[in-house]
């Protein structure tokens, strides 16, 4: 049995239920929840939480079938936008990665729910002039800033506190018994290699950069490709000035050197749990194709206290189209491309 512990509005915890039936999904988008089938009646403002865990929210719809709908918690930080100072064009932090979540926490003034850092850590890692993308919402800019330290956005709830913090990003392919994974990967062998950035200006006066990406993804300014093994695209980020273009640049090529697709099925997974943004790893040794992609979204069903949790993986498929354009005002942490779904019980 997986208890949910409902509040009043005033966050004060009034029921804890057993039998009722939820879906929730929260990482690359949706970041909601609907809970139906159960015999009280929250209302708005009320949280819902399974405590100790991330998987909660707070109830914003109430239907006439008596079930009620809300944002996750990620969902509430989504709805939060990250602002640089007045005069400035960016949002700079450093320090501890926890402090650094709690003073976003408190700029997009949700302190009164959600706190940076856990319960107890032994060892957090360092943020060195962190610059948040213009204009990004509070949950896609607090996993960039972990991502920047190897590490991932966890939340969970404590005493009706959401606890934000980062930890190490994970990578299972080699902890996953092979006899328990099914999958299919897919690779491009060609990806882009030669990204021309188009910036400000017009015509001749405009800002054009060259980036390259050797055998290996690294960036440079250096081409080590060339022939018929050259891959050419152009990036079109049409207000930048000559550094964010370079910056903005070599992002996209080193997103595209990214590209590809794993689809798998873990059959009796052996209590494996995964965050979003770890790396699950899907292997064909008679293709010798080899593939790594983030899980980017978590889907958690609950029907009479008996819980499945699936996963989406994959920023991209190979071979599938990438978004080539660019903005001053908004920027990282989309996804976008071609999820991938599979399984029995645990999906990734």
């Amino acid at each position: 049995m997986v208890d949910l512990v409902i509040t009043d509005a005033d966050r004060v915890p009034r029921w804890s239920v057993s039998n009722y039936t939820l879906d929730l999904a929260y990482g690359s988008d949706e970041n909601s929840f609907k809970l139906s089938d159960i015999r009280v009646r929250p209302v708005a403002g009320s949280l819902v939480m399974m405590d100790g865990r991330e998987y909660g929210g707070r109830v914003t719809k109430l239907n006439t079938d008596g079930s009620v709908e809300g944002p996750t918690w990620q969902g509430i930080l989504a709805d939060r936008i990250i602002q640089p100072d007045q005069g400035q064009d960016y949002l700079t932090v450093s320090g501890n990665v926890d402090d650094c979540i709690q003073q976003i926490i408190q700029r997009v003034n949700l302190a009164d729910l959600f706190v940076g850092g856990a319960p107890s850590r032994a060892e957090i890692p360092q943020v060195t002039s962190y610059r948040f993308n213009r204009y990004v919402d509070a949950y896609t800019g607090l996993r960039a800033l972990c991502n920047s330290v190897g590490a991932k956005l966890i939340m969970a709830e404590q005493d009706q506190m959401v606890h934000c913090y980062a930890m190490p990003i994970q990578s299972y392919g080699d902890a996953i018994d092979s006899d328990l994974l099914d999958f299919d990967a897919q690779r491009d062998t060609q990806p882009v290699n030669h990204l021309i950035g188009l910036g400000d200006g017009e015509l001749r006066d405009r800002i054009v950069v060259h980036r390259y990406a050797d055998k290996d993804g690294n960036i440079s300014d250096k081409q080590s490709i060339t022939g018929l093994d050259e891959r050419m695209a152009v990036y079109d980020y049409s207000s930048a000035k000559q550094e964010d273009l370079i910056k903005s640049t070599e992002d996209k090529l080193r997103e595209l050197q990214q590209q590809g697709g794993v689809k798998a099925t873990l059959h009796g997974y052996g209590g494996l749990r995964f965050d979003i943004d770890d790396r699950v790893t899907g292997r064909n040794n008679r293709l010798g194709i080899t593939v790594t992609v983030p899980v980017t979204k978590k889907i958690v069903k609950v029907s009479r206290g008996v819980m499945s949790v699936s996963y989406e993986c994959g920023d991209k498929a190979a071979g599938q189209s990438v978004s080539l354009s660019g903005s001053g005002e908004t920027g990282g942490g989309g996804t976008g491309g071609m999820s991938y779904v599979a399984g029995d019980g645990i999906r990734i």
